[in-house]
């Protein structure tokens, strides 16, 4: 028979103690000071990686193609991640839906319980998010994935079991060194450099794609406000563009409200007589509510509108131009040479066909879109990478950067 103690058992001692002392905080001192320098030196290698490896840009080059493509045909960018990553990815898929770029995430363990389903295979890319490149359950999920699926790889390992499968489209590689990664900075593998660096290259290369997808930036400006009308950002973004803030935090736009009275005001010029009664003559009142509703509006960033014509009803003065004036323009227009290429083009493009076009074109123009870019600056590149070559006494070295940078110049 157990007997009972009225004693009053004793407390275990933490081992944590309840205040630092000046030696430990001048140690957690260091410890930030020193998880910045790593983190810092990791972000700078980082950027010199994409200034000089061609591996690593001809990859990047790819994906921003993939995705812009993808986007273009009407599909979404779906990213998917486990642990750190599937948080990561969640920030993604934010950050390219404020951009009117459609994107969604997709975990792992539910796609292979029914969530595959939301993966459009003839329109949609995916993008694995996975530090090591050796993730199980990306791995598992490979085999279940159409082929047709473009399958991009974010990664900071360039020889894992998923960057070297013939099931991925393209890496985006951010590369780091085995000086800078998680254990050699603290001694242990928690996601800390790895994620920052990810984070780093995936928001530059979606910033990259909206500005591919929009080149005007007050366009962009304009869509990006329209998807983010509350907080802060939202407040700002409207004040630019002539929105008030109501008192429930909703965003009202002014150019809507303009919209709307013109609205009414056409309906009510719709019940008025067409002819007079003494003429038989038509009136149109010459007002500004009479602009198409297919002109463009924007805004000069002081909350006045600016009527553009619209491309289907030229303006006065160019439709009531003379032949002579028409036939001049036209000929004007016949001189300027424009070469249609398309993205993929411009990948594989071979030195002598480049120097075809910067002699017989004006022009060059991104099949289906307004991004062009004049020859001359085409030229300009073009002389810049040959004495690129000559000084690295390298020829052909940084062919792969010239057509990065021949991409990045079209406006």
């Amino acid at each position: 028979m157990f007997s009972s103690s009225s004693e009053p058992t004793t407390p275990i001692a933490s081992s944590t103690p309840s205040q630092l002392s000046s030696s430990m905080v001048n140690k957690c001192h260091q410890s930030v000071l020193n998880t910045i320098k790593s983190q810092t030196e990791a972000i700078a290698h980082l950027q010199q990686q994409y200034a000089t490896d061609l591996f690593s840009i001809d990859n990047l080059i790819t994906s921003i193609i993939t995705l812009y493509q993808t986007h273009s045909r009407g599909g979404k960018i779906v990213i998917t991640g486990i642990g750190k990553s599937h948080k990561l990815a969640s920030k993604l898929v934010a950050t390219l839906n404020s951009l009117c770029i459609q994107a969604t995430s997709l975990h792992p363990s539910e796609a292979l319980h029914g969530d595959l389903g939301l993966i459009n295979e003839s329109k949609d890319c995916l993008i694995m998010l996975t530090a090591s490149g050796n993730t199980p359950e990306l791995i598992n999920l490979l085999p279940h994935l159409s082929p047709d699926l473009p399958i991009l790889l974010l990664t900071c390992n360039k020889f894992s079991t998923l960057s070297i499968s013939n099931r991925i489209h393209s890496l985006l590689l951010a590369e780091l060194p085995n000086s800078h990664n998680e254990v050699a900075i603290h001694g242990l593998p928690a996601p800390t450099v790895s994620t920052t660096l990810s984070l780093i290259l995936a928001d530059s290369v979606i910033l990259a794609l909206s500005e591919a997808i929009e080149s005007d930036l007050i366009k962009r400006k304009k869509l990006f406000g329209s998807k983010h009308p509350g907080g802060s950002i939202g407040a700002s973004l409207n004040s630019e563009a002539g929105s008030s803030l109501t008192s429930d935090g909703s965003a009202t736009s002014l150019l809507s409200l303009k919209n709307a009275q013109h609205q009414d005001k056409e309906s009510n010029l719709k019940l008025a007589p067409e002819a007079n009664k003494e003429g038989g003559v038509k009136s149109t009142p010459l007002t500004s509510v009479t602009i198409s509703k297919s002109s463009s509006i924007s805004f000069d960033g002081q909350g006045l509108e600016m009527y553009a014509a619209s491309k289907s009803h030229p303006r006065p003065e160019i439709a009531n131009t003379s032949p002579t004036s028409t036939s001049t323009q036209a000929q004007t227009q016949a001189q300027a040479h424009v070469k249609y290429i398309s993205h993929d083009e411009i990948i594989k493009i071979e030195e002598t066909m480049l120097l075809k076009w910067i002699t017989l074109y004006d022009s060059l123009q991104i099949k289906h879109t307004d991004l062009k870019v004049n020859i001359m600056q085409v030229r300009q590149l073009y002389r810049q990478v040959c004495n690129e070559d000559v000084a690295d006494q390298e020829t052909g070295s940084n062919w792969s950067k010239f057509k990065w940078e021949l991409l990045r110049s079209f406006k």
